[in-house]
């Protein structure tokens, strides 16, 4: 099973000096549980236009989170399998 943090991940990113200034910060819309489309667009353009994203995007990948709003992606992944890979 996949460890869900990786710690050398999670520190490059929170020691970007750029970390104190995205916007995300204190908006409760990055850990609900549901959000409306509306909601998920505007988090999508802030995520894209925010200054640490590759390091979001980075620790996102390497950590698979439990729950959140990372890098403009819903966490947990919901996976669905691969049409050409199921018999």
């Amino acid at each position: 099973m996949k460890e869900h943090h990786d710690p050398a991940a999670y520190l490059a990113l929170t020691e970007d000096p750029e970390w104190v200034n995205r916007e995300c910060v204190g908006d409760d819309r990055y850990l609900a549980d549901t959000m409306t489309k509306r909601d998920r667009s505007d988090m999508e353009g802030i995520c894209y236009s925010c200054p640490v994203w590759a390091l979001c995007e980075e620790y996102a990948a390497r950590s698979n989170p439990r729950a959140g709003f990372w890098a403009g992606i819903r966490y947990p992944v919901k996976r669905t399998c691969d049409p050409r890979t199921t018999p």
